[in-house]
């Protein structure tokens, strides 16, 4: 790993406890409230850098153990973000097929028809257009960005003191 392509992160973790309540997929993961810290911290630093995160702490942490739960707590959000991104897929491309399905309705049947029907049509022809270019868009790539940034947790080095 290069030098300059790491990013340090130093976060303090407060007494008390720090595993959330709650297994997830038989397998421990972190408290959200530090879950939190961790990411509204690593989202100041560049998507393509690394990340060298420690961990300081007054009590004791089992190291393996809190590495396990780290770990299990970023893999759960990036199949989340990859979930979210199929589904994100699968609705623009069926908005976009029945764009089209309705733009050639339009240009084969509603065009000898009276003019309110090839309004209605042309208007519901440019919804679908513009809900799939949306999708296609702006929100798939908002969760690739959110995905990469999941990706950089879950490949941190981490470090427990």
């Amino acid at each position: 790993m290069k030098k300059n392509n790491v990013e340090k992160l130093k976060i303090g973790i407060p007494e008390g406890n720090i595993f959330s309540e709650y297994i997830v997929d038989d397998k421990e993961v972190l408290d959200e409230v530090l879950v939190d810290t961790i990411e509204k911290t690593a989202n100041a630093k560049p998507v393509r850098k690394n990340l060298d995160i420690t961990f300081v702490s007054n009590q004791k942490i089992d190291s393996n153990r809190f590495t396990s739960a780290y770990k299990n707590t970023m893999q759960n959000k990036v199949d989340t973000k990859n979930r979210e991104i199929s589904r994100c897929l699968i609705t623009g491309i069926i908005m976009t097929i029945v764009a089209v399905c309705l733009l050639l309705v339009y240009v084969y049947v509603f065009s000898q028809l009276s003019l309110f029907w090839n309004k209605f049509q042309e208007i519901s022809v440019w919804v679908f257009v513009w809900a799939s270019v949306e999708i296609l868009t702006v929100e798939l790539i908002q969760l690739l960005i959110d995905r990469a940034k999941a990706k950089k947790l879950l490949n941190a080095t981490l470090t427990i003191k």
